[in-house]
């Protein structure tokens, strides 16, 4: 589906925690996952402004130019300005300065809202005089009830490096009136060249940096989308349901929706407060192949809430959630376990009985972005 820009309306609608749209502009609305308590709409693929707001700074103190063969430690700080509370996850900060990556050890791993911490970046011996580049790239997380979003954000600093040559020495030959017939005398006091712009010096106060998310990082690093096939997929992609009755399926073009992910499992797709208060959007039956009739006896092992299908950090995931277990790719998973689905990846709601239902993963992309999942059911039932 195409996003279109939030308007003034859509943070005002999304309030109403059971709406998928806009009720005033029909604009698609993606909450934050952490929404009960930042109350944030969200991009496609963005962060939250709310839960994820790094900052990070040059240190009092810092010194940017030194030496050919010399290193420099500069100092950093690291500031979540989360604000809706959350801390801020630190997985990794890595330094590149052209010749290389280091990673840059931290005996911390996250940040409090409102909070800062300090670390240093120390580079490589400064092989050649002139400027150079050094990136700082850190992946920062932010977490909520077993679910977490990753990004890469970036900010870059010049170093100056200067030749180690001597100090150079000047004399100034003074020759008026000198009688050298006679023995004059010549003044030749010496000066030193060494010029204030090549001397080190300490930043007086912090320096903010412009600290943003670094995107091109993010797929190489394994942080966001698909290493294979260089691939993500937006919260706002839309699905499809192949093979299933239009009884047991949303319509074509569904997406994640107000809860920010597919509910599939043997409850029906309709609410009723009594019967069926929590209904499933995806409805998982077994048919009779004879007959087409939803088999009974098999039912019992698909649980009304069997697993959901969510969108995390740009790929597509699945949760079990039934107690009859689930199987994708031959694999038995664990309840509650968050695990991320590739495109071709098989889902076996009874496991060891795929000949009963078996759902295949597939995904349509254009320009590295997955616009449609199509979830085929295998074996196909009636419409």
């Amino acid at each position: 589906m195409e996003w279109r820009p939030y308007a003034s309306c859509c943070h005002r609608q999304a309030l109403a925690v059971d709406s998928a749209f806009c009720g005033e502009c029909g604009r698609l609305l993606l909450r934050c996952m952490a929404f009960q308590e930042c109350m944030s709409l969200v991009t496609p693929g963005g962060a939250c402004p709310m839960c994820v707001a790094p900052a990070l700074s040059l240190e009092k103190g810092a010194t940017m130019r030194s030496q050919v063969g010399r290193r420099l430690a500069i100092p950093f700080v690291l500031r979540n300005a989360s604000g809706a509370g959350r801390p801020l996850r630190v997985d990794a900060i890595v330094a590149r300065d052209g010749s290389g990556e280091v990673p840059v050890p931290l005996p911390w791993e996250e940040i409090d809202a409102q909070s800062e911490r300090g670390f240093t970046v120390e580079t490589a011996p400064l092989e050649q005089a002139g400027t150079r580049a050094l990136d700082i790239v850190a992946t920062l997380a932010s977490r909520y009830k077993g679910r977490e979003e990753r990004y890469a954000f970036g900010a870059s600093v010049t170093i100056g490096i200067d030749t180690a040559e001597p100090t150079q020495i000047v004399q100034n030959i003074n020759l008026s009136g000198a009688q050298f017939a006679t023995g004059g005398m010549v003044h030749a006091p010496v000066a030193n060249r060494q010029t204030a712009d090549r001397e080190p010096v300490a930043s007086r106060e912090r320096t903010a940096l412009a600290f943003e998310r670094a995107e091109r990082f993010e797929i190489p690093l394994g942080i966001r989308g698909y290493r294979n096939g260089n691939l993500r997929v937006p919260r706002s992609v839309e699905f499809a349901f192949p093979g299933f009755p239009d009884s047991e399926r949303p319509a074509k073009g569904a997406t994640i929706g107000q809860r920010g992910v597919l509910a599939c499992g043997r409850a029906g797709r309709q609410y009723d407060a009594e019967h069926n208060p929590l209904p499933s959007d995806l409805a998982l039956r077994v048919h009779d192949p004879r007959t087409g009739e939803v088999d009974e006896r098999a039912a019992v092992f698909i649980s009304r809430h069997h697993f959901d299908l969510l969108v995390m950090n740009d790929r597509l995931h699945v949760v079990p959630r039934g107690s009859n277990g689930l199987e994708v790719n031959g694999q038995r998973l664990t309840i509650g376990g968050v695990h991320q689905l590739d495109d071709g990846a098989e889902i076996v709601p009874i496991p060891g009985h795929r000949e009963r239902l078996a759902l295949k993963i597939r995904f349509r992309a254009a320009l590295g972005i997955v616009e449609t999942i199509e979830i085929a059911r295998e074996p196909a039932a009636g419409p």
